[in-house]
């Protein structure tokens, strides 16, 4: 693989773990009382802080051509998601 390619495997990657995590069943909140109160918003935090900063990465390596087509299909898959999971 290029480093091209790895730029945008890499952050790819990782939003589709992300996608994973969001849209998997979950038991009831109640199984992870031991947690600290708001702990859930620390966890998701930290996915999309990881995400921004793995797309910032890759913004800054690739060229031109290909930080446009990011800047259309990033959008795009966002509001795909919405659309498809009514949110």
């Amino acid at each position: 693989m290029t480093k091209q390619n790895i730029a945008i495997a890499v952050p790819c990657t990782w939003a589709a773990i992300v996608f994973f995590l969001h849209v998997t069943r979950v038991p009831h909140a109640d199984d992870a009382s031991w947690l600290p109160p708001h702990t859930d918003k620390l966890v998701h935090f930290g996915l999309f802080f990881i995400l921004a900063f793995l797309l910032a990465r890759s913004w800054l390596f690739l060229g031109n051509p290909t930080r446009l087509l990011l800047f259309i299909i990033i959008p795009a898959t966002n509001i795909a998601y919405g659309i498809v999971t009514g949110k």
